[in-house]
């Protein structure tokens, strides 16, 4: 009888010690998870000229093969390197093994937003329409006088909706005009230099950015009186400065929100 206490007493003994075992003792297998194979993008939207990589990924490279549904719309290289070629969609498979894995692709023409020279031309012409002074019939004028003796203007012609820059000074009886008809396409504005009485020249200016010198003024020399073609010239050019310069007061007094920079004359800071 004292055996069978003895046996009963190491037993549950026993049954203690091990419920009570720290589970550091106790040691589990554990199988590591499978990596899950996929691709870097499933969809994406590109512009035309435009590149970007995909991937595959827990696969080595080597082992996947690409293709395009479209290769006009886009194409795939052999690494994964996708180029959208022109407007439409497209899937970018990567095939491994027995599955595909598939990039929903949209190519897009990209916008061009850059203002130009001739976007503020329209600009300014629709502003003078709408906000100018009328003068003679089919014409609209914004105007500024710095001195008794000097006016500038810049006047839209309504009926073939063109612009021209105007300067008039009076010098001791003699009248000296400059007319500058700028261009709306072209990279030439066209001027007109008179000095009543004494001579008269025609020429040209290079804007649209393609000068940043009032010098690419070029004069045609007509008429002698008491003017030499240097000094023809010269006159000339300190004249258009001097427009450059009450134009752009104009432009600013009338916050259309153009410059005479904006419309291609680089040198008018």
């Amino acid at each position: 009888m004292k055996n069978i206490k003895k046996i009963g007493f190491i037993l549950c003994l026993t049954l203690m010690i091990t419920t009570i075992m720290p589970s550091s003792f106790v040691t589990e297998t554990v199988q590591a998870a499978t990596p899950k194979v996929k691709l870097s993008e499933t969809k994406k939207k590109i512009s035309i000229g435009e590149s970007f990589q995909l991937s595959l990924k827990s696969v080595k490279s080597s082992k996947v093969k690409w293709s395009s549904t479209d290769k006009q719309v886009a194409t795939v290289s052999k690494s994964g390197k996708v180029k959208g070629k022109q407007e439409g969609n497209c899937v970018i498979i990567a095939k491994y093994k027995k599955n595909n894995y598939k990039c929903f692709v949209t190519v897009y023409e990209k916008q061009d937003n850059t203002v130009t020279a001739s976007d503020n031309y329209s600009m300014l012409y629709n502003y003078v329409v709408a906000h100018g002074e009328d003068t003679n019939a089919g014409y609209k004028s914004l105007t500024n006088s710095f001195t008794k003796d000097t006016g500038a203007g810049i006047i839209a012609n309504v009926d073939n909706k063109t612009l021209q820059f105007n300067m008039v000074q009076y010098v001791s009886g003699v009248y000296i005009v400059l007319i500058m008809e700028l261009p709306r396409n072209s990279k030439t504005a066209n001027i007109s230099f008179y000095i009543m009485g004494q001579a008269k020249g025609t020429g040209t200016i290079l804007c649209t950015d393609v000068s940043d010198s009032m010098s690419d003024l070029s004069l045609v020399y007509e008429s002698t009186g008491s003017f030499d073609k240097v000094d023809l010239n010269n006159l000339a050019t300190l004249e258009l400065q001097t427009g450059m310069v009450n134009w752009d007061v104009i432009l600013m007094l009338n916050s259309c929100g153009i410059t005479m920079k904006d419309l291609g004359f680089e040198n008018n800071k």
